[in-house]
């Protein structure tokens, strides 16, 4: 249906065609003799204004509004129904690629591939100088160009779009030459070079194009947008808003990437605040291409490229920015119609088979998938551990490609193996750092543990499970390494794998049978980062399942089959506070008494209705940690102060933190019995110590244990287990 199309466009542009040269065979890499002279620079003043467009807004608003329930309406275009979990069919990689030496620090590319479909073929460059030209199915060389940078192809116009960087010259007096940026043209159907255009003498970013082949026209993006003929790039004009303002105040927009969706003539445009420090940061304006209007804005910070769907008009745009990351979908109009947080990367979109596909991380890298409503599908760890450079999906033959810095091409099959295959018995295991948390399963038959990657990291890692009560540990093969927390629920064992709580967030994994196989249980989450799980002690009747992660309250009333974000329900009290959610916790006598407690950086909010209706708590601390009694009748929390209690469910609190040193360390846990209180205090110079306090007293002590303590539990009968930062586990007493 695609190429008809092409070829339909091909009968309706006549224009596009008279002034071609005749198709050639590709046998040899091109002359550079063929080129022709420069020509001149374009400045930005001279070209005249498409339409009196205004910079984007400056005034602040809020993020997009959050992602409505399952069973609202979106406005969405009809496409086929999403696969269920059963059906998942994750990509796997099908062969590796050496395309030789790669300079990719001197390319400065962000989009150095691009895919002829007109053609079948694939155009990949590799440093300033070098694009190397294979046929895109078997990847058979069949030539090359003498320029690389960020590519863009017009297959109805047989036109490839090569915007190469400048670069800086030291002199031996200090000064520095500036080789100039240029925008080059090719004919495709031969590589030869029609036309080269110098866009800028002071920056070295390479311009990128796309094209709109229903009106002939590209759209440069080069410090501004610039518009020309997609045939001969002869200049059209401007897009008003995109260029700064010469001496202008801050914020003063320059467009920075544009990406055109030409069924609904629409163009995004990323545009760079100008704002100079930590406020820099790109954001986002639609445009009208008909009108050339601005018709929609999102002034949130982290705009970090584009991904489209042409039939539909769909955009997503994944977003990076210190404390973000987060992936969002548009419809044409501009109208946020999903997001997802804790995940970001780069982006591309499979309409046929409704996924997303993200390539994201370093060190690992992985590549995440999503459905077309953003619910995380699966993940695969990538090959090596060189960083990547492009990102590409074909659909015609349901490939990913993704290149790498080091010059290879990596080749994925799309729908190439079943959720959970693609870690098996021959997973890399982790190594086995400090202890940072300890689940024993409710009859003690199993532990699980998470242990730190690194001597460095805290907060998130590897699962391990024990069967024989901690002499031998098995990886939980099937998990990310990013597994913050645990929990087991009527024979399943539920992990949140949440990372740093911002960024390579994976959601909430489940396991029906002790460990052995984990499948993703994340459907309706709308933040990946999550930290905190909490189950209901009435799970085998009611099937409810709480968490959290920094930015968000999610519930499940089936299992965790599907999730429903709170938001709606506590959004009164978030009024103008921004607060990070870091505890939770269900009373014991939650089937009768409904009781949930959450604990934040601003505070305590407390629910009597499962989580329905939430009021804040006067006086509560912000609780880093929660934990009832048995019996319910008493609540702990620790916080950056110390040790709270609370007599009467969560009401009224005291600080209870005599005998505890706070000023030098960190209240990392705490643990309750029907006896006593425990609470792991650590810090960055001492060991790790554990303290008690008997609920009928008033003064902590510290137990007798001579080891760097990272973690406890308390077991069944009544015995304390703990962690230790060089990775062991021990019973005491």
């Amino acid at each position: 249906m695609k190429r008809s199309l092409i070829l339909l466009l091909l009968i309706l542009l006549p224009a596009c065609n008279t002034s071609r040269p005749a198709p050639q065979a590709i046998s040899s890499p091109p002359n550079p003799s063929v080129s022709s002279s420069p020509v001149p620079s374009i400045p930005p003043s001279l070209i005249p204004s498409l339409a009196p467009s205004p910079v984007p807004s400056t005034s602040p608003a809020s993020k997009p509004s959050p992602v409505p329930s399952a069973d609202a309406s979106t406005n969405e275009p009809t496409r086929a129904p999403v696969q269920s979990v059963a059906e998942v069919l994750l990509p796997v990689l099908e062969m590796t690629i050496e395309l030789g030496p790669a300079d990719f620090e001197q390319l400065n590319s962000s989009q150095p591939m691009a895919l002829d479909d007109q053609a079948d073929r694939l155009y990949v460059s590799l440093s300033p100088s070098r694009t190397v030209v294979l046929d895109a199915g078997t990847f058979a060389p069949g030539g090359e160009i003498p320029a690389g940078g960020t590519l863009g192809v017009n297959s109805v116009a047989q036109r490839l779009y090569v915007g190469v960087p400048g670069s800086y010259a030291y002199q031996a007096d200090g000064t520095s030459v500036i080789t100039s940026v240029e925008l080059e043209l090719f004919d495709t159907t031969n590589l030869a070079l029609l036309r080269s255009l110098v866009l800028s003498d002071t920056s070295i970013v390479p311009p990128l194009v796309t094209a709109d082949p229903f009106n002939n026209k590209a759209y440069i993006t080069q410090i501004g947008v610039t518009i020309a003929d997609a045939t001969t790039l002869d200049t059209i004009g401007t897009l008003s808003g995109t260029f700064p303002v010469p001496n202008g105040l801050v914020p003063n927009y320059s467009a920075v990437e544009a990406v055109v969706i030409p069924q609904q003539q629409r163009l995004f445009v990323s545009l760079n605040n100008g704002i100079p420090g930590s406020n820099n940061g790109n954001v986002l304006a639609i445009y009208d291409l008909t009108s050339g209007q601005v018709i929609a804005q999102d002034p949130e910070r982290s705009v970090s490229g584009f991904a489209v769907d042409e039939t539909t008009g769909e955009v997503v745009s994944p977003r990076s920015y210190i404390d973000t990351a987060a992936i969002v979908k548009y419809d044409a109009q501009g109208r946020v119609l999903r997001r997802l947080d804790g995940a970001s990367g780069r982006a591309q979109i499979d309409p046929q088979h409704n996924r997303v596909y993200l390539v994201e991380g370093s060190d690992p890298w992985c590549l995440k998938v999503l459905d077309r409503d953003l619910n995380f599908l699966g993940v695969i760890d990538l090959p090596g551990r060189a960083a990547r450079q492009g990102f590409i999906f074909d659909a015609e033959r349901d490939r990913l490609l993704i290149l790498q810095n080091d010059g290879k091409l990596l080749v994925l099959k799309g729908q190439g193996q079943p959720l959970g295959a693609q870690r098996a018995d021959t997973a890399v295991i982790p190594v086995r750092h400090s202890v940072l948390s300890i689940q024993p399963s409710p009859g003690a038959e199993q532990w699980f543990a998470i242990f730190a990657p690194d001597e460095y990291t805290s907060g998130y890692g590897a699962a391990f499970r024990s069967d024989d009560a901690g002499v031998t540990w098995k990886f939980a093969a099937g998990l990310p390494a990013a597994v913050t927390d645990l929990k087991s629920a009527d024979r399943t064992i539920y992990a949140a794998v949440g990372g740093n709580g911002v960024t390579r967030g994976y959601g909430i994994w489940r396991s029906d049978d002790g460990g052995q196989v984990w499948r993703p249980s994340s459907h309706g989450l709308t933040d990946l980062g999550i930290t905190r799980l909490a189950v209901s002690p009435d799970f085998a009747r009611d099937g409810i399942l709480v968490a959290l992660s920094k930015r968000g309250v999610f519930r499940s009333t089936n299992r965790g089959a599907t999730w429903t974000s709170l938001i709606d329900r506590y959004a009164l009290l978030l009024k103008d506070l921004t607060v990070s959610f870091s505890a939770i916790a269900l009373s014991p006598n939650f089937a009768h008494d409904d009781t949930v407690l959450i604990g934040h950086s601003s505070g305590l909010w407390r629910s009597t209705d499962r989580g329905e209706t939430w009021t804040a708590i006067s006086g509560g601390p912000p609780a880093t940690r929660l934990a009832y009694a048995p019996d319910g009748s008493i609540v702990f929390a620790t916080a950056y102060d110390g040790v709270h209690r609370s007599s009467d469910g969560g009401l009224t609190w005291s600080n209870v933190s005599t005998g505890l040193d706070v000023s030098n360390g960190r209240l990392a846990d705490v643990q309750v019995s029907d006896r006593e209180a425990l609470v792991l205090l650590t810090s960055f110079d001492q060991p790790g110590a554990v303290y008690r306090l008997p609920l009928n007293e008033t003064m902590w002590q510290r137990l007798p244990i001579e080891l760097d303590v990272t973690a406890l539990a308390v077991l069944p009968d009544g015995g304390l287990l703990i962690g230790t930062r060089d990775g062991l586990m021990k019973r005491y007493p």
